[in-house]
């Protein structure tokens, strides 16, 4: 797509492609049990863009908040997730023990979660399920500042917001990223630019992102 095919879909068109991802979505999560199996040590929430109405993207974002917290439950949650027909292959990162430079610290102040990523599904139920990705936060409770952020933007959505959101992150997605490969542009860099700046077209994003 290029920046004047993402610029001619029509609002309505917008919403089809974000219902289609929650859909897609709804059947990956229930399917694979992702839920039920982290309820096992806490208490999982749909988080992100998911939780907004606002995917463009094929990825899931889940906090779950659990009872002990430490990396034998990690470990035990990625063992759980490796038992689960359809998910090969699993990526566990400790944002616990480690600074933000990468750097061992245990007890640092910046301790944010256990992190567990999987994607290249192979779901015969959704097309192209490969290109889906899940991400959880293992955190410690009560953890849920995600979902507060998340219920926050929601408040601040209204028809014409949320089409400027999806428009831009499609943009994003399609065009800055494959023709320019520019620095990574954050989910929370557009809401702040719509919702806080006033931001609406691709054009003003472009000139907003540049100061």
């Amino acid at each position: 797509m290029n920046k004047t095919e993402v610029e001619e879909l029509s609002k309505q068109q917008l919403l089809d492609l974000e219902s289609q991802l929650q859909s897609e979505s709804d059947l990956l999560i229930k399917n694979l049990g992702i839920l039920e199996t982290l309820s096992k040590y806490g208490q999982p929430e749909i988080v992100g863009s998911k939780k907004m109405g606002l995917m463009i993207k094929k990825d899931v974002d889940i906090a779950c908040p659990v009872d002990d917290f430490g990396v034998e439950t990690w470990v035990k949650v990625c063992a759980d997730l490796l038992r689960t027909q359809q998910i090969r292959r699993i990526t566990p990162i400790n944002y616990v023990d480690y600074d933000k430079n990468g750097f061992y610290s245990p007890g640092n102040p910046d301790a944010f979660s256990y992190y567990i990523s999987f994607n290249k599904l192979s779901l015969p139920f959704i097309e192209n399920s490969q290109e889906w990705e899940v991400q959880i936060h293992l955190l410690k409770k009560p953890g849920l500042d995600a979902l507060q952020k998340a219920e926050e933007i929601i408040k601040q959505l209204d028809d014409e917001t949320k089409e400027s959101i999806l428009r831009i992150k499609l943009f994003v997605k399609e065009v800055l990223v494959r023709s320019s490969g520019p620095e990574r542009i954050d989910s929370p860099t557009i809401y702040k630019a719509v919702l806080e700046e006033s931001v609406r077209t691709t054009e003003d994003f472009l000139k907003y992102i540049k100061k």
